[in-house]
């Protein structure tokens, strides 16, 4: 184990390496994600019925892409896509959001 330089290599490898990442990380501390702002937005006046849907799955294993709709009372808002399905269906609140809730 490396002891003779003290800390000092450790907080240089910190600074130069991780220091932007922890300060973006701290900054997103407690900001929801797009899911959530749409079901609040959309319940802002009352209980409504939310749902997302993956519609369509194509690509092999190792590069899936999904696509994702979002439907509100059996109406859909949006479509996202994705590499997972949870990116698919944030994408599509996020469109759903700069679609029809500006």
């Amino acid at each position: 184990m490396y002891l003779d330089g003290g800390l000092e290599p450790v907080a240089r490898f910190i600074t130069t390496h991780l220091k932007q990442p922890i300060e973006l990380a701290s900054k997103s501390v407690g900001l929801k994600d797009y899911k959530t702002v749409l079901q609040e937005k959309l319940q802002a006046h009352g209980e409504v019925h939310i749902e997302y849907n993956i519609i369509h799955e194509s690509g092999p294993d190792h590069n899936k892409r999904f696509v994702a709709e979002v439907k509100c009372n059996g109406q859909v808002l949006a479509i996202g896509e994705g590499r997972s399905k949870k990116n698919a269906e944030m994408e599509a609140a996020r469109m759903a959001m700069e679609e029809k809730l500006k």
